[in-house]
């Protein structure tokens, strides 16, 4: 849905966002299935902010009608401030590179899949850690920045004796993204995609 109305509305935002957003909605469902009440005392910034608030309705809509989790009105003031806070000047991708975005996450989670690995209760908030990671990735790629992680031959080697399985599905995502995308991984990208899918396996 971030990237559904990133897109709708033109209204770009920072990656850390996808952290701090599914964090607080998180807690809210808790509340939400606790019967807890949800004080909100934010100020009310729609005259001022009009897009972020009609972002909010949208995502307040999509649980409902994907999920039927209904929201209390007073989340529209808090996913609001989400999106206000995490607001960038950067533009939107074009299309070209938002289908390329989507086509490197489909890729790696193919190959989960193909390995028997998927979203499940007891593992989603490793799996949700993993997909946060990719919209770094993706963002660094989009904007050109370098890897910051140095890798030495020893800690290669580790992570191949260690983490085996884990190894072995990266190399063949790092296969597919090369073939299907033309983007190459890094090995310090191939470290962290492992240290990720080790806590899957």
């Amino acid at each position: 849905m971030i990237d559904q109305v990133q897109a709708k509305y033109k209204f770009a935002v920072e990656p850390y966002i996808y952290v701090t957003l599914t964090t607080h909605l998180f807690g809210a469902y808790q509340r939400l299935i606790k019967n807890e009440e949800d004080v909100n005392y934010l100020p009310d910034l729609s005259d001022a902010y009009p897009i972020p608030y009609q972002i909010a309705d949208d995502i307040i809509t999509g649980f409902r009608n994907s999920l039927d989790i209904s929201f209390p009105e007073s989340e529209h003031k808090s996913i609001a401030l989400h999106f206000i806070n995490a607001h960038t000047s950067d533009g939107i991708k074009d299309d070209k590179n938002q289908i390329e975005n989507d086509e490197i996450i489909e890729v790696v989670q193919d190959e989960l899949n193909r390995n028997g690995i998927y979203r499940r209760q007891t593992n989603a908030n490793d799996y949700d850690r993993l997909l946060v990671h990719l919209k770094y990735f993706i963002n660094r790629l989009n904007n050109n920045e370098p890897d910051s992680l140095p890798i030495s031959e020893g800690m290669i080697g580790e992570i191949e004796t260690n983490y085996s399985q884990a190894w072995h599905i990266v190399q063949r995502i790092k296969e597919l993204m090369e073939e299907k995308l033309q983007i190459k991984l890094s090995l310090s990208e191939q470290t962290y995609l492992t240290i990720h899918i080790q806590r899957l396996i």
